[in-house]
Protein backbone atom coordinates (compact mmCIF):
# COMPACT_ATOMS: atom_id res chain seq x y z
CA UNK A 1 0.00 0.00 0.00
CA UNK A 2 1.51 3.34 -0.93
CA UNK A 3 1.90 6.18 1.54
CA UNK A 4 -1.12 8.19 0.37
CA UNK A 5 -3.45 5.18 0.46
CA UNK A 6 -2.14 4.17 3.91
CA UNK A 7 -2.68 7.71 5.27
CA UNK A 8 -6.22 7.76 3.84
CA UNK A 9 -7.07 4.43 5.47
CA UNK A 10 -5.52 5.48 8.79
CA UNK A 11 -7.48 8.77 8.76
CA UNK A 12 -10.74 6.92 8.10
CA UNK A 13 -10.06 4.38 10.85
CA UNK A 14 -9.07 7.00 13.40
CA UNK A 15 -12.13 9.12 12.54
CA UNK A 16 -14.29 6.09 13.24
CA UNK A 17 -12.53 5.45 16.55
CA UNK A 18 -10.96 2.23 15.28
CA UNK A 19 -7.36 1.06 15.20
CA UNK A 20 -6.19 -1.41 12.59
CA UNK A 21 -2.89 -2.89 13.77
CA UNK A 22 -2.11 -4.48 10.40
CA UNK A 23 -1.02 -1.10 9.06
CA UNK A 24 2.29 0.35 10.17
CA UNK A 25 2.10 3.71 11.91
CA UNK A 26 2.48 6.78 9.73
CA UNK A 27 2.92 9.71 12.12
CA UNK A 28 2.03 13.06 10.60
CA UNK A 29 4.96 14.26 8.60
CA UNK A 30 6.72 10.88 8.65
CA UNK A 31 8.21 9.84 5.35
CA UNK A 32 9.11 6.39 4.16
CA UNK A 33 12.86 6.27 3.83
CA UNK A 34 15.05 3.65 2.20
CA UNK A 35 17.66 2.38 4.65
CA UNK A 36 21.33 2.06 3.76
CA UNK A 37 23.19 -1.20 4.40
CA UNK A 38 24.67 0.22 7.61
CA UNK A 39 21.23 1.34 8.81
CA UNK A 40 19.78 -2.09 8.00
CA UNK A 41 22.50 -3.74 10.10
CA UNK A 42 21.96 -1.30 12.98
CA UNK A 43 18.22 -1.92 12.93
CA UNK A 44 18.35 -5.74 12.68
CA UNK A 45 21.46 -7.03 14.48
CA UNK A 46 20.40 -8.74 17.71
CA UNK A 47 16.72 -7.97 17.13
CA UNK A 48 13.53 -9.71 16.03
CA UNK A 49 10.98 -8.62 13.44
CA UNK A 50 7.34 -9.65 13.46
CA UNK A 51 4.92 -9.37 10.59
CA UNK A 52 2.82 -11.01 7.90
CA UNK A 53 4.30 -12.51 4.75
CA UNK A 54 1.79 -13.52 2.09
CA UNK A 55 -0.90 -14.00 4.75
CA UNK A 56 1.21 -15.94 7.27
CA UNK A 57 2.37 -14.51 10.61
CA UNK A 58 6.07 -14.84 11.32
CA UNK A 59 8.91 -13.77 13.58
CA UNK A 60 12.56 -13.63 12.53
CA UNK A 61 15.67 -13.12 14.64
CA UNK A 62 18.91 -11.65 13.20
CA UNK A 63 22.14 -12.70 14.89
CA UNK A 64 25.27 -10.52 14.60
CA UNK A 65 27.12 -13.53 13.14
CA UNK A 66 24.88 -13.48 10.05
CA UNK A 67 22.67 -16.38 11.15
CA UNK A 68 18.91 -15.93 11.13
CA UNK A 69 15.94 -17.94 12.37
CA UNK A 70 12.51 -17.60 10.71
CA UNK A 71 9.50 -18.93 12.59
CA UNK A 72 6.17 -19.03 10.78
CA UNK A 73 3.02 -19.83 12.78
CA UNK A 74 2.44 -23.57 12.90
CA UNK A 75 5.71 -24.54 11.20
CA UNK A 76 9.17 -25.67 12.21
CA UNK A 77 11.83 -22.92 12.41
CA UNK A 78 13.91 -22.29 9.28
CA UNK A 79 17.61 -21.49 9.68
CA UNK A 80 19.40 -19.28 7.18
CA UNK A 81 21.97 -16.55 6.66
CA UNK A 82 21.53 -12.81 6.23
CA UNK A 83 23.56 -9.74 5.33
CA UNK A 84 23.14 -6.10 4.43
CA UNK A 85 24.59 -5.60 0.93
CA UNK A 86 26.45 -2.25 0.76
CA UNK A 87 26.50 -2.26 -3.06
CA UNK A 88 22.69 -2.49 -3.31
CA UNK A 89 21.77 -0.95 0.07
CA UNK A 90 19.57 -4.01 0.47
CA UNK A 91 18.83 -6.82 2.90
CA UNK A 92 19.75 -10.25 1.54
CA UNK A 93 18.93 -13.63 3.03
CA UNK A 94 19.91 -17.15 2.01
CA UNK A 95 17.84 -20.24 2.65
CA UNK A 96 18.78 -23.82 1.75
CA UNK A 97 15.50 -24.47 -0.07
CA UNK A 98 15.26 -21.21 -2.01
CA UNK A 99 18.72 -19.66 -2.29
CA UNK A 100 19.36 -15.94 -1.95
CA UNK A 101 16.76 -13.15 -2.11
CA UNK A 102 17.38 -9.44 -1.60
CA UNK A 103 14.90 -6.78 -0.51
CA UNK A 104 14.89 -3.02 -0.16
CA UNK A 105 14.17 -2.02 3.44
CA UNK A 106 12.24 1.18 4.16
CA UNK A 107 11.70 2.75 7.54
CA UNK A 108 8.16 4.01 8.12
CA UNK A 109 8.38 4.62 11.86
CA UNK A 110 10.84 4.14 14.71
CA UNK A 111 9.91 0.47 15.11
CA UNK A 112 8.34 -0.29 11.72
CA UNK A 113 9.95 -1.29 8.45
CA UNK A 114 8.74 -2.37 5.03
CA UNK A 115 10.39 -5.22 3.16
CA UNK A 116 10.02 -4.32 -0.53
CA UNK A 117 10.07 -7.23 -2.95
CA UNK A 118 12.31 -6.70 -5.99
CA UNK A 119 10.58 -6.47 -9.32
CA UNK A 120 7.03 -6.44 -7.93
CA UNK A 121 7.38 -3.62 -5.41
CA UNK A 122 5.11 -5.60 -3.07
CA UNK A 123 5.47 -4.33 0.50
CA UNK A 124 5.49 -6.39 3.70
CA UNK A 125 5.30 -4.32 6.93
CA UNK A 126 7.10 -5.60 10.00
CA UNK A 127 7.55 -4.46 13.58
CA UNK A 128 11.13 -4.40 14.92
CA UNK A 129 11.37 -5.67 18.50
CA UNK A 130 14.44 -5.39 20.72
CA UNK A 131 16.37 -8.59 21.38
CA UNK A 132 15.55 -12.23 20.71
CA UNK A 133 11.75 -12.45 20.89
CA UNK A 134 11.42 -15.98 19.54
Amino acid sequence: MNRIARRTVMTALLAGGLLWTALPPDPLGAEERKLSAVEIENKLIGNTVEGQWDGSSYKQFFDASGNTIYVEDGRMPAFGRWKADPEKDAFCSWWENSGESCYEVREVGPDTILWVSPGTGKEFPAKVMQGDQL
